[in-house]
């Protein structure tokens, strides 16, 4: 029995009263700051090299896409280049909106490219699963290298250090629930009859549909692993797509720093890569804002000032940041949505 569809709701009000609570904190910080001078930032940007950060975010995607196909390719599932590529702007349209800590987007990654495919749910979930876990370590990787690289050679405030701490804990916490998931079967299982077990004695009136949801997750497990069994043994193919994954999250990094190139400023690239792996990490923090609207913009501003950065540059360089890397793929979502959200 294959996983049963799940419907992902959006409320147009609610996620415009986010937004707007987001753009409110925005215009704190602009005021903040001062409109003037971040206007006069504005004023020097070398439009070029700002629309090159363009260039190197959407390759950056174009990577990340093929770095998930190499595991659709190894799990025999069919999808062209452009329907994945449009799957991957979905997901993360859908986790910018909905502040579930990637969640949504990855289950409505699993859950479209299931029914586009034909493929069974636990096969397209071992596919998104893996390439998951090969992003999020590439992503964990560049963050711990940054952290220590600013460890080093800055003296920060021991507040600061706490909350990096903290995000980086956080953000490990999904590989390590990943992997054993993936690596303990049977716990696994014995883990979910267990819940199930409990849902039956509280909820006695729903027994049936309790009872075909066990049903359904059990054997999506066991497709899961069975798929899982067959990535493993293709270590090639897991080579390749971690090396594309790595290569994605580099590119990454350098929007960033062509975006303060833009502005004739010049900052160490590891600098870039702590801040904006702080500010990702803070991003994907499920409390009700999407992508943490206005709490990224404050905090990357702060960051990058503390690291020696002048307030007008920092401020200026995370709004045009901003601009690429969550209202661009938020609009470009918005549209690619329109054939996507229907599936899920």
């Amino acid at each position: 029995m294959a996983m049963q569809e799940t419907r992902v709701t959006l409320s147009k009000r609610r996620i415009a009263l986010q937004l707007a609570v987001g753009a409110s904190l925005i215009l704190v910080l602009v005021y903040f700051v001062g409109a003037t001078d971040i206007a006069s930032e504005i004023w020097k940007v070398n439009y070029w090299i700002y629309f090159f950060a363009f260039i190197i975010f959407t390759l950056s995607y174009v990577l990340y896409t093929f770095s998930w196909m190499v595991m659709l390719r190894v799990a025999e599932i069919r999808l062209r280049f452009l329907e994945a590529f449009g799957i991957v702007w979905f997901s993360l349209c859908l986790d910018l909106l909905i502040p579930t800590g990637n969640l949504t987007g990855e289950l409505a990654r699993v859950a479209v490219t299931a029914k586009r495919s034909g493929s069974d749910f636990g096969k397209s979930l071992a596919s998104v699963g893996v390439h998951k876990i090969m992003s999020l370590g590439s992503f964990l990787g560049g963050a711990f290298l940054g952290f220590l690289y600013v460890l080093v050679n800055f003296n920060l405030p021991v507040e600061i250090i706490a909350l990096v701490s903290i995000l980086l804990t956080g953000s490990t916490l999904p590989i390590i629930f990943l992997l054993l998931i993936i690596f303990d079967e049977r716990d696994t299982v014995r883990f979910v009859k267990m819940v199930f077990r409990f849902l039956r004695r509280v909820g006695k009136r729903w027994l049936d549909r309790i009872n075909r949801y066990e049903n359904s997750l059990i054997s999506t497990l066991d497709s899961f692993h069975r798929n899982l069994r067959v990535l493993a043994v293709n270590r090639r193919s897991l080579l390749a797509s971690a090396l594309l994954s790595v290569c994605s999250s580099v590119l990454n990094i350098l929007v960033v720093y062509f975006v303060f190139l833009s502005l004739g400023a010049h900052v160490h690239i590891l600098t870039l890569l702590a801040v904006f792996s702080v500010a990702l990490m803070i991003q994907f923090v499920p409390i009700g804002l999407p992508g943490m609207l206005g709490l990224v913009e404050m905090a990357m501003t702060g960051l990058f000032t503390a690291l020696g950065v002048t307030l007008n540059v920092s401020a200026t360089a995370t709004l045009l940041t901003r601009v690429i890397v969550f209202w661009v793929p938020l609009a470009v979502g918005m549209v690619v949505s329109y054939w996507f959200l229907k599936e899920v």
